[in-house]
């Protein structure tokens, strides 16, 4: 995880305290403040960020926990890529839909790679 001093994503995300409904603020600001229909449907609504975002081990596999068990992990994991791809220049903070950042760049580059 970033610098939390130099890490505007993890800081914003780390502020709010409100858990997911902050981070689909912060991802996906075009919607006026309105999460994705699919966010409704979400095992980690109404968690705190922090356990997705604690960069400790246990936190990591709890938050793993959650998220395979997540009705709507797919949508969840198909947003995050196609975000982090449009803002590369940002940090990968977290776990989102199961997976840290570094599993989720490699995963981006599979696929890059698979589709050339």
């Amino acid at each position: 995880m970033g610098n939390s001093k130099t890490d505007p994503l993890v800081n914003a995300i780390r502020d709010t305290g409100e858990g997911w409904l902050a981070l689909a603020l912060t991802l996906w600001p075009d919607t006026h403040g309105t999460p994705p229909e699919w966010h409704q449907h979400a095992a980690c609504r109404g968690t705190g960020s922090s356990l997705f975002f604690s960069g400790a081990r246990m936190g990591n596999a709890e938050a793993r926990r959650v998220c395979m068990a997540c009705p709507v992990r797919r949508q969840c994991h198909s947003d995050v890529l196609e975000w982090e791809a449009a803002m590369p220049e940002l940090p990968r903070p977290g776990i989102t839909a199961g997976m840290t950042g570094t599993q989720r760049t490699q995963l981006r580059r599979q696929l890059r790679t698979e589709a050339a």
